[in-house]
């Protein structure tokens, strides 16, 4: 979910901080995923991964280029003004790196051979199965 001026931890003005460039991220993350509303809906195959850098979700999806995405917390958390910024999305091919991570789904990906370049940026939360979950 896209952070704009009506759910951002900081309101209008961490918004309005955020700048074009960021909105940029987020549309071209809706696009690779047929995203609306600011709201990206995936069926994928999910593990928790909790190592030295941190806490992190992946999600395995092969019906996408971009076929792994990860929603992970910086350790340690980002916390502006007592508000927590830390839940971040990142998407990208599929690699050897990351499915020497896993462990319970680590053959439901196919490694990606894709040229496309994915990228990543703040969320607000992530629902599985209709529950929030922030990290």
């Amino acid at each position: 979910m896209q952070i704009d001026g009506s759910n951002h931890p900081l309101g209008q003005l961490g918004a309005m901080m955020m700048g074009g460039e960021q909105t940029n991220r987020v549309i071209k993350a809706a696009n690779s995923y047929n995203g609306q509303n600011n709201i990206i809906t995936i069926k994928a195959y999910m593990e928790f991964i909790d190592n030295q850098g941190g806490e992190k979700l992946v999600f395995l999806n092969d019906n996408f280029e971009l076929n792994c995405i990860e929603v992970f917390r910086p350790s340690p958390p980002m916390v502006v003004d007592g508000n927590d910024m830390s839940l971040w999305w990142s998407y990208h091919p599929f690699t050897e790196h990351e499915q020497n991570q896993l462990s319970e789904i680590k053959n439901k990906g196919t490694i990606s051979d894709s040229t496309l370049e994915g990228d990543s940026h703040p969320i607000r939360d992530i629902f599985i199965n209709g529950n929030s979950h922030c990290l």
